[in-house]
């Protein structure tokens, strides 16, 4: 999967090390509302999550993480 680079952001393929962040991100109920997930039940649900995300070879798509390049 590529990465893709702006001036201001890179948006790469969501991996393991992403879990804290992602079980953080899907602990927010406004985040919950759109979409339609279920919160995880640990850092490590999360992780085996991302593990098992089957997305990019099934579909060439996926969620995406989204970093700011300063940072």
């Amino acid at each position: 999967m590529i990465s893709l680079i702006s001036k201001r952001l890179i948006l790469r393929p969501l991996s393991e090390q992403d879990a804290m962040h992602f079980y953080n991100l899907n602990s927010d109920p406004e985040v919950l509302q759109y979409t339609g997930d279920l919160p995880f039940e640990s850092i490590d649900a999360a992780a085996s999550f991302l593990k098992n995300y089957d997305q990019y070879t099934k579909y060439r798509v996926g969620r995406m993480a989204v970093l700011i390049r300063e940072t």
